[in-house]
């Protein structure tokens, strides 16, 4: 298991639901930057291993695009003045907020050059196959956007080196410590 923030860059102010269509929030960036912006912020600073993206416009950051859709939000925000440096990953590219307005593959490549990592297509296999496909025509179109792909790949290598480095270090406890008395009184004390 590895900790991912999300929804970057915020979605704890919608009144619109992204798995049925686009939401907006209208913030101004003060706003934005001392509440929405202040968990991923931390989560940088803390070098969290992965962020996931939002599918919400916010105009005060690029009025157009949804978050997992805009170099601005994605590279120029998350990765540039945030720093944060892990792994991005889309929200669903299948969810309504996007499916409704690009196909799959049209969504994939955007995803990319805005900078996600990984992206999630988790309802259609379909979809999955036009991503897939669109990702490798754009690849070997483009040489810009190849060298995307293999900087992408390199940070999900990264962290999964790191993660499993981190297993190494701290092995999970043998089964006969879940339930014992040592491992109810932790979670008594942890839940009191």
């Amino acid at each position: 298991i590895v900790a991912c923030g999300k929804h970057f860059p915020g979605h704890g102010d919608t009144d619109t639901d992204s798995h049925l269509e686009m939401p907006r929030v209208d913030h101004p960036w003060e706003r934005l930057e001392t509440v929405e912006l202040a968990p991923f912020r931390a989560a940088a600073a803390a070098r969290l291993p992965m962020i996931m993206t939002a599918h919400v416009v916010f105009p005060a950051l690029d009025p157009t695009r949804p978050a997992t859709l805009s170099e601005q939000v994605v590279t120029g925000l998350l990765r540039g003045e945030l720093g944060f440096a892990g792994v991005i990953v889309s929200d669903d590219l299948d969810m309504k907020a996007v499916a409704a307005h690009l196909g799959a593959g049209e969504a994939a490549v955007r995803a990319v050059r805005a900078g996600c990592d990984v992206l999630l297509l988790c309802n259609d296999l379909r979809n999955q196959a036009l991503a897939e496909e669109a990702l490798i025509k754009e690849a070997e179109r483009d040489s810009d956007f190849r060298a995307k792909v293999g900087a992408a790949a390199a940070r999900v290598r990264e962290m999964k080196r790191a993660h499993a480095a981190n297993q190494a270090r701290h092995p999970a406890p043998a089964r006969d410590v879940v339930g014992s008395y040592a491992n109810r009184t932790l979670a008594d004390k942890l839940a009191g």
